[in-house]
């Protein structure tokens, strides 16, 4: 097998490998360079397809190692871990290197997208507003004088609009 040629990279496409070799996800770099996340897919499939059909952490991966070595003045490595994949198995080689990279040993990393996080913060209004009306039937329940003068004044609002 061949070792993939990253000189046949774009300097666009090697900016998006570098942010992917960071953990970085599409909307995230997207954000990061000023491109539509469509943008970053297409470059992040064009560098892929260049380096043999690998996935993009691997890309990612295989430009750093390369990007390394060549600083250190070696020439670039391939993935060591690359496997050899068997034409017999009837299954497409960019399949198994998708399922293979679910198994690589990566430090998982959680990132909340902006949506997430207007989620969550709607969700702690809600609940801060259900704690505070919890807490006022409490204290209605609690004092009986109260009580009576919310009657009175419920009574006096429906008379104000029947």
């Amino acid at each position: 097998m061949s070792q993939p040629d990253i000189s046949l990279l774009s300097d666009r496409e090697r900016e998006v490998l570098r942010l992917v070799a960071q953990g970085l996800q599409t909307g995230e770099i997207a954000r990061l360079v000023g491109r539509a996340p469509g943008t970053i897919d297409t470059q992040i499939k064009s560098a892929r397809a260049k380096l043999g059909g690998i996935t993009r952490r691997q890309a990612g991966r295989l430009l750093t190692q390369a990007e390394h070595s060549h600083s250190l003045g070696n020439q670039p490595l391939g993935i060591a871990d690359q496997p050899s994949i068997e034409p017999m198995s009837g299954r497409h080689p960019e399949i198994v290197q998708e399922e293979r990279a679910i198994f690589l040993h990566e430090p998982m990393m959680v990132r909340f997208d902006d949506r997430k996080k207007d989620h969550i913060e709607g969700l702690k209004a809600v609940a801060l507003i259900v704690a505070i009306t919890i807490g006022l039937i409490i204290i209605l329940a609690a004092t009986p004088g109260l009580i009576a003068s919310f009657k009175l004044f419920a009574a006096w609002i429906i008379n104000l609009y029947r």
